[in-house]
């Protein structure tokens, strides 16, 4: 019969491994989201080049 591992009380932590690149998507969503909401607010696509 396998041992079961004993609770440790504390943090219950995720992984590594699966939060940074979770974090990193997470940011560049936010960033994204920031970028094109600025970019529309100032009306930049209607700009034109000279």
């Amino acid at each position: 019969m396998p041992r079961r591992q004993a609770e440790r009380p504390g943090l219950r932590l995720w992984p590594v491994g699966l939060v940074l690149p979770l974090a990193f998507l997470a940011a560049l969503v936010v960033a994204a989201f920031v970028f094109l909401t600025a970019w529309d607010l100032i009306g930049a696509r209607e700009v034109k080049t000279e």
